[in-house]
């Protein structure tokens, strides 16, 4: 067998290179130091050895570029760069050859350099570092894996997982009890509605499979319990959101009478504590509230999204100011907001366009350069601007 390395960045993108074109791996070198540890007592000849411990590994892989024309050419040196940039983080080095399959988690430490034959073929450097210098092994064999498997139980250990494996399973039996009389309570609360179900748009992110994921079909459910709203097109919200809102706020959400009311009744606003003029603390109220806990969840999905969206760019701003956690609480809160203007308003959910944004402050802006114009009896014609 062929050897072959495979590299996987972290934003999931991967580059294989082969002893063939295009990607041709011509060498794989690795370098490994020991780092040795050792006391010296008084009038003792030599060292006494205490330990020694592995220093990172640096990994060198040399590559040859081969195309059919200079255009092809540029666009793999540009696929190389792309993948292995040193700014995205640390990626995945695949080994296979003919005897086992391995793995190492490492980042590249430089820019891959090329140096160009001719127009259509370049040879490059890619370095990279492995922090953690062990390797994993991939290739263990049925006879290995079998092996493993085998062993001197013990009659009462096996008692014992045989009890944990039946509480399993009952725990499961009802777990599906309980998500069947959740949708029987829901077939009830929407008899007589007008809004058809096969209306309520799909969305994938509802559709993968999870092992916490109701098999509730909540898309159809809530487009119909909250008249029309489709609060699975707001991006991080799923399933057991949706259901964490129906339980906690119902249909009702005007009980809260505004926006501000319903993030205080979440303890998702900063509770200010001022003292003589001065504020001594801006920290959010304590408590425990299941929907604001479903929120912040969907929140630091929001963080970790690679899409970038208006509440991405928003949650990475604060983050980048305040750090992680009170980006969760301050997305939590725009969340609380856009979902209960969203169940007042019967209005889809907007995400933020910014030219539209930039072009209603422009016209705000003027509107109030206007009404000072007219407070002071001020004309156009008198202003003197200088272009």
């Amino acid at each position: 067998m062929a050897r072959t390395i495979t590299y996987v960045n972290s934003l999931g993108a991967e580059l294989v290179l082969t002893n063939s074109a295009p990607f041709l791996l011509e060498d794989f070198s690795e370098t490994e130091n020991v780092n040795i540890y050792s006391s010296t007592s008084m009038n003792q000849d030599g060292n006494s050895y205490l330990s020694n411990t592995l220093d990172v590994r640096d990994i060198s892989l040399d590559i040859c570029l081969i195309a059919t024309s200079n255009e092809e050419l540029i666009s793999y040196k540009n696929k190389v760069n792309k993948i292995f940039n040193p700014k995205i983080g640390e990626g995945y080095l695949i080994y296979t050859d003919s005897v086992k399959t391995r793995k190492v988690k490492c980042i590249v430490n430089k820019i891959p350099f090329f140096t160009d034959i001719n127009g259509i073929a370049s040879e490059g450097l890619i370095s990279l570092t492995a922090n953690n210098p062990y390797w994993t092994d991939l290739s263990e064999s049925k006879e290995e894996i079998a092996l493993s498997l085998e062993g001197n139980w013990h009659e009462g250990y096996l008692f014992v997982l045989s009890q944990h494996y039946d509480e399993y399973v009952q725990n499961l039996h009802r777990i599906q009890a309980c998500e069947n009389e959740i949708e029987k309570i829901l077939k009830e609360s929407l008899v007589g509605s007008e809004i058809d179900p096969k209306d309520a748009p799909r969305h994938n992110k509802a559709l993968k499979k999870n092992k916490n994921k109701p098999v509730i079909d909540f898309q159809s459910y809530s487009f119909q319990y909250f008249g029309g709203v489709d609060l699975f097109a707001i991006e991080g919200v799923n399933q057991n959101t949706v259901l964490s809102i129906i339980t906690e706020i119902g249909t009702d959400i005007t009980k809260f009478h505004s926006a501000n009311a319903f993030s205080n009744w979440l303890h998702l606003c900063p509770n200010q504590k001022v003292t003589g003029g001065k504020v001594i603390s801006n920290h959010t109220k304590r408590g425990t509230n299941p929907l604001s806990q479903a929120l912040k969840s969907v929140a630091n999905v929001i963080g970790n999204l690679k899409t970038v969206t208006h509440l991405t760019r928003f949650f990475k701003k604060i983050a980048y100011k305040n750090g992680w956690k009170e980006a969760i609480t301050a997305t939590a809160h725009k969340l609380a907001v856009i979902i209960y203007n969203m169940l007042t308003k019967y209005e889809p959910y907007k995400p933020f366009v910014r030219e539209v944004n930039e072009q209603t402050e422009r016209t705000k802006k003027l509107k109030e350069v206007e009404k000072i114009l007219k407070a002071q009896n001020i004309k156009i014609e008198e202003l003197n601007f200088s272009y």
